[in-house]
């Protein structure tokens, strides 16, 4: 016949924590009297759970008495041994102190910190047996004792979904936990990000004719998660070039090599992936224009010089990788007149010049 006071042991833990028999023995070891019950019998019941967590290892202990009332311990420990040891101390000393019947039954839900600190949650449904004495009261106030009032209310029956409410509640499982620190969101990102990338599009105003570019940038600054104060700085680098014909008196072909940099000083997402970026631009470099099909041909190179702004708006689409739109006019400070001789006009640079584009980028830091 098995005793009464035997313990059944239900334990789960990963695969790198002390195995189930490993943690049997240290509790044997501490409690050398206790007595284990085999798999299925109807026993106290020491219920322990071990999982890793960020850092280290969370570890509950529950003890199941038959009544069905039962109260829980955690742990938490830099290492699944640590923390498989001292959960069998808890155990040992669970198992030593059985409840003897008739006294007070406790459920509730202790909290073990790293630094020994604990927070106990705790209901007590006294049912003890009033002890006889030398002088009985008489019987009308033995009837209005409260004793005797404990006596005549019948005993409910224990509540366990209400205990296992405690233990979730004070214990939480630990997926979500890991799930959010996978999932890092924008306020968890680096303070300062850097990116690069290209974009391809169209430009006018720099020449006779709309030009294809491929401009190529590199950006820095703050990452998400500080409001809608998120400046940042873009530099661009771009060379396109294209012919302008001229008639039968010739014609010219024009390079427009220019570096620009972008000061975006605030950034507004609406969702979550999307950020809408407002920029002023200043463009400086060259338009370099050479005579073709005349006598004699010549070669001139002329500053450029503008003044713009620029729509920018950047979705995020899968890890460090995005993609952009963005739109862009400025303002020439020097307005030149490329002309063949006599006096033949092939380009001047117009009062405004435009941009758009669409492209990749990648964000490495």
């Amino acid at each position: 016949m098995m005793p009464a006071d035997a313990v059944r042991i239900d334990y789960v833990a990963p695969a790198a924590c002390p195995s189930s028999d490993d943690f049997q023995t240290q509790v044997a070891d501490r409690a050398p009297h206790a007595h284990f019950a085999d798999e299925g019998a109807r026993a106290r019941t020491l219920v322990v759970r071990v999982t890793a967590r960020r850092g280290g290892f969370h570890g509950t202990l529950v003890v199941r008495e038959l009544d069905g009332t039962q109260a829980a311990r955690s742990v938490d420990a830099s290492t699944c041994p640590q923390l498989v040891t001292g959960l069998a101390l808890i155990a040992a000393l669970a198992v030593d102190s059985k409840p003897s019947e008739g006294s007070t039954n406790a459920t509730g839900v202790t909290s073990t910190n790293a630094n020994g600190s604990e927070n106990t949650t705790a209901s007590t449904n006294a049912n003890s047996n009033p002890s006889a004495s030398a002088n009985p009261p008489s019987d009308a106030a033995s009837q209005n004792s409260p004793e005797k009032q404990a006596e005549k209310q019948p005993e409910k029956p224990p509540d366990s979904r209400s205990h296992e409410t405690k233990l979730s509640e004070t214990n939480p499982p630990d997926d979500g936990e890991e799930k959010d620190h996978a999932s890092q969101s924008p306020s968890t990102r680096h303070a300062i990000e850097f990116s690069f990338g290209i974009d391809g599009g169209l430009v006018g105003g720099t020449s006779p004719n709309v030009l294809p570019t491929l401009p190529v940038f590199a950006e820095i600054g703050r990452g998400r998660g500080h409001g809608i104060f998120t400046p940042s700085v873009r530099a661009r680098f771009e060379r396109p070039g294209g012919d302008a014909n001229a008639s039968s008196q010739g014609s010219a072909h024009f390079t427009w090599t220019e570096g620009s940099v972008d000061l975006c000083p605030i950034a507004y997402a609406p969702i979550s992936r999307l950020r809408l970026v407002p920029c002023v631009r200043g463009e400086t470099g060259v338009v370099d224009a050479t005579g073709s099909g005349v006598a004699p041909a010549r070669e001139e190179t002329r500053p450029w010089l503008v003044l713009g702004l620029v729509a920018r708006a950047r979705v995020d689409i899968v890890g460090p990788l995005f993609g952009e739109i963005e739109g862009a006019v400025g303002a020439p400070l020097v307005r030149d007149r490329f002309y063949l001789e006599p006096d033949f006009t092939v380009f001047r640079a117009s009062a405004f010049a435009w941009s758009s584009a669409a492209g990749l980028g990648v964000t490495i830091w």
